[in-house]
C-alpha cells in the first residue's frame, strides 16, 4: 500500500496545553487525597510528559514528572479510568502501564503535592478545553511544496519514526510545535515534516527522544504550508 500523507491544518499544539507547578511530589488534592492515574515508562523529558503525546489531554487534571527514573503520571478524577475508554492511542505508546491506578478518591483542581523530592507536580489549567489538531489528505507520496503549475515542490526536513502502532499515534508525535504535516504507513512507520530553518531544526531534536525514532533528515529545502505530493 502506498504511504498516507497528511498536512496539518489547525494548529493547536502542545504548548496549548496549559500547566502550573503545584510542588514537589504526586499531585494531590489539598486534604491529601491522591487520583487515579496513567504511567507511562521511559518518558524523556517533563515536556514530554506534559505534551499531547502523554498528559496534554482535555481529561487529565495534572501530571508528576521523575527526571531521573524517567516516569510520567498523568492524574484523572476518581473513576475516571472505570467509566471512560482509555483512549487507543495512549494504550498503544511505548511504556503505556496496562494497569492503572484506580485507588483514588481525588475529584476536582489538582492544588497540592506530597512533597516527594523525586517527582515535580503540574496542574492543567485548561482541563475540559478540548485540543484538537486537525489534518487533510493531501495525497500519495512524500509531501512537498506547490512547483509551477501546481506540481510537486520542495520536499520537506523530517524525524522518522518506528513501530507507532497506529495514525492516532503518529498524529500525537507530530502535532507538536513547528511541525508541517505527517506520513503513516502500514509497516507502524511514522515521518513529522518541518521547515528548513536553523530555528525550527533546533526546536525539534527534542522529539527525537520519543519511542521508536529511527533516524532524521536536514537536507531538504521545503518551507511553509504542505501543499502537493510527488504521488510515488
Amino acid at each position: 500500500l502506498p504511504l498516507l500523507f497528511l498536512s496539518l491544518i489547525s494548529i493547536i499544539k502542545a504548548e496549548s496545553t496549559s500547566f502550573s507547578f503545584v510542588g514537589n511530589g504526586f499531585c494531590t488534592t489539598e486534604d491529601g487525597d491522591y487520583y487515579d492515574y496513567l504511567h507511562f515508562d521511559n518518558v524523556a523529558s517533563e515536556q514530554q510528559c506534559g505534551s499531547s503525546v502523554y498528559c496534554g489531554r482535555s481529561f487529565v487534571r495534572g501530571f508528576s514528572y521523575n527526571e531521573g527514573t524517567k516516569w510520567c503520571y498523568c492524574f484523572l478524577d476518581d473513576s475516571w479510568i472505570s467509566n471512560n475508554a482509555v483512549p487507543a492511542d495512549i494504550k498503544d505508546m511505548h511504556g503505556y502501564s496496562p494497569l492503572p491506578f484506580m485507588s483514588g478518591t481525588a475529584r476536582g483542581i489538582i492544588t497540592s503535592s506530597n512533597e516527594q523530592e523525586w517527582f515535580k507536580c503540574f496542574s492543567n489549567n485548561q482541563f475540559g478545553i478540548e485540543t484538537t489538531n486537525l489534518y487533510y489528505f493531501v495525497g500519495d507520496g512524500s509531501c512537498m511544496t506547490s512547483g509551477e503549475n501546481n506540481e510537486g515542490g520542495e520536499r520537506y526536513n523530517y524525524i522518522s519514526y518506528a513501530g507507532v502502532k497506529s495514525i492516532e499515534v503518529c498524529a500525537s508525535y507530530c502535532g507538536q510545535k513547528y511541525y508541517r504535516g505527517f506520513s503513516y504507513d502500514d509497516a507502524d512507520n511514522c515521518e513529522c515534516f518541518f521547515d528548513s530553518s536553523a530555528e525550527t531544526t533546533a526546536a525539534v531534536m527534542e522529539w527525537k527522544t520519543l519511542p521508536g525514532y529511527i533516524y532524521s533528515y536536514f537536507e531538504n529545502p521545503g518551507r511553509g504550508t504542505i501543499t502537493s505530493s510527488d504521488k510515488e
